[in-house]
């Protein structure tokens, strides 16, 4: 049966994705903003979270780009294919699974991901 890895997730060194006491006012806890303090800044982030031409551009906004853009499958030299879904985690998941043929998928993404 395959597994469901989590990676490439900004975490604390102590091991915490957000802080203490999430709530409607503090949706990535009480301090949380300064531990992803490097992706909220970037204009991708504003752009596609806040609506707003704001931002930081450089390589953090490289970086936060590619987790948003639409893109064809990335082939690799040793055969491994990464494919980006953009229509939910629910259709990520399925279809990594079955790609997987019972060996261990990756789906990329934060907190919600992980919850879901």
């Amino acid at each position: 049966m395959s597994k469901l890895r989590v990676e490439s997730f900004t975490i604390s060194l102590d091991g915490f994705g957000a802080g203490p006491d999430q709530d409607l006012n503090n949706p990535l806890g009480v301090g949380g903003t300064a531990l992803h303090g490097w992706a909220i800044s970037t204009r991708t982030f504003q752009s596609k979270l806040f609506g707003s031409d704001s931002g930081e551009t450089g390589i953090d906004d490289d970086f936060a780009a590619r987790g948003f853009h639409k893109r064809a499958p990335l082939v690799m030299e040793g055969g491994t294919t990464f494919y980006f879904v953009t229509q939910g985690i629910g259709d990520a998941l399925a279809q990594a699974k079955e790609a997987a043929a019972g060996k261990d998928v990756r789906l990329g993404g934060g907190i919600n991901v992980i919850q879901q």
